[in-house]
């Protein structure tokens, strides 16, 4: 599962982080799970093109009820740790991080873990020996998620998306975005500098009233929909800025308005 490359490099990748992050799968069981007790250990994933490495993935579930994700991508040269709390039943792991819930089912035989992502389809982790961690990538940095601000008034609500933040750009195309309970807020922007961005089709910015359900959302590629953007500093490790706009359901075609937005975010 590729979750790190591509940040930045259009909403749909930007979608496809925030589902594999969030989304619950369908359950799929297997005899040899555990019935209530996830298989505990070390597994890691490899993405290969060819002879090439891509990105890697290792999951460590310990046995006191914690597990830790380390993410890295080969391309991009970064590298993310998570960690976490999790149980299980015969079929899914019920995992948290925060105030992030969400289920993972699983097949577990030998040393094979299979995570069944229904967008992705299955992915195949091996049992290794030692957990990694981001400084065995020497990519020159951690790779951390990213903390600070990104707040706004939504529906004459004032909301906080500080839970769980991260942000990065590539090739001219940044991208961040936050959760708040569960909230989210995105942005895909057309730019890497400063200034004043119109938000439409280009340059995106999306409000997901509740991640339990991530396709139901508003976003400003609609009719009616607009706002701008206005960015003060853009650099790897600091964004900063303020925004506004109306966003709209796709499906019902109601709009929500999105107003006294800050973005104060710093890469850790």
């Amino acid at each position: 599962m590729e979750l790190l490359k591509g940040l930045g490099r259009g909403v749909g990748t930007l979608l496809l982080v925030t589902s594999l992050l969030l989304a619950g799968c369908e359950s799929d069981s297997d005899d040899d799970n555990g019935g209530g007790s996830a298989p505990t250990g070390v597994w890691q994933y490899t993405e290969m093109q060819g002879s090439t490495t891509v990105s890697q993935q290792t999951l460590q579930i310990n046995s006191n009820g914690t597990w830790v994700n380390v993410m890295a991508d080969y391309v991009d040269e970064e590298c993310m740790s998570f960690n976490g709390s999790w149980t299980a039943d015969e079929d899914s792991i019920h995992s948290t991080m925060g105030s992030l819930t969400w289920v993972m089912a699983y097949a577990h035989s030998g040393n094979t873990l299979t995570i069944i992502d229904p967008q992705g389809g299955p992915t195949a982790y091996t049992r290794i020996n030692a957990m990694v961690s981001c400084d065995d990538y020497d990519f020159g940095g951690t790779g951390d998620l990213w903390s600070g601000t990104l707040s706004a008034t939504v529906g004459g609500t004032a909301m906080t998306f500080s839970t769980f933040i991260y942000g990065g750009s590539d090739s001219g195309i940044l991208a961040f975005w936050g959760n708040g309970g569960t909230r989210q807020l995105q942005f895909n922007v057309m730019g890497d500098q400063p200034g004043t961005y119109p938000l439409g089709t280009s340059n995106m910015a999306i409000y997901v009233p509740d991640t339990a359900t991530p396709t139901v959302l508003f976003t400003t590629v609609m009719a009616l929909a607009e706002g701008t953007l206005t960015l003060s500093t853009v650099t790897a490790t600091h964004i900063a800025g303020t925004f506004s706009f109306t966003a709209m359901n796709v499906g019902t075609m109601q709009t929500v308005q999105v107003t006294n937005g800050v973005v104060d975010i710093t890469r850790n």
